[in-house]
């Protein structure tokens, strides 16, 4: 009976020893994506595309650098959702976009080539409060595309 309350005790007392603090990231919710649907003359532009060959870039404070994270999902930085689950959109491309380097001012960059010849410069702003990362504005080439309150879709006009 002894071992069994020893044991209880170790279940209900080691959790509190060993939780999250308010200091600790342990537990931040990242909200850092967004989904774009792109159109060329009121047709869908990413069925015109080699999809496969979209390529995301992560600025670091000096230069973009291609994304590649082999143990992630999203290994190339974005994911695509076809025309049959997307709602009649058309396709969908789901990005990631850079939370590796944030600058002081909250923001961060991504680079999206579509093709090697189509490029948009994506600046991403992030509220960072109340141990969160939450991207809550996007701007493409400098003109706010997205917001957090009105949510939806990025729709890109090629």
């Amino acid at each position: 009976m002894i071992e069994f309350k020893r044991f209880y005790l170790f279940l209900t007392v080691f959790p509190i020893l060993v939780s999250c603090d308010d200091d600790n990231d342990c537990c931040t919710i990242i909200e850092a994506g967004v989904e774009f649907v792109a159109h060329i003359d009121g047709e869908d532009y990413l069925s015109t595309i080699d999809r496969d060959g979209i390529a995301i870039f992560n600025f670091n404070g000096e230069t973009y650098e291609l994304v590649n994270w082999p143990d992630r999902d999203n290994s190339r930085g974005y994911s695509i959702i076809p025309p049959d689950a997307s709602n009649g959109n058309g396709y969908i491309v789901f990005v990631e976009l850079n939370i590796e380097h944030i600058e002081s001012d909250n923001t961060s960059l991504t680079r999206i080539a579509w093709t090697p010849n189509d490029v948009d410069n994506v600046k991403a702003i992030f509220d960072r409060s109340n141990n969160n990362l939450i991207v809550i504005e996007v701007q493409i080439e400098g003109e706010t595309v997205w917001t957090a309150s009105e949510g939806g879709l990025v729709v890109l006009n090629k």
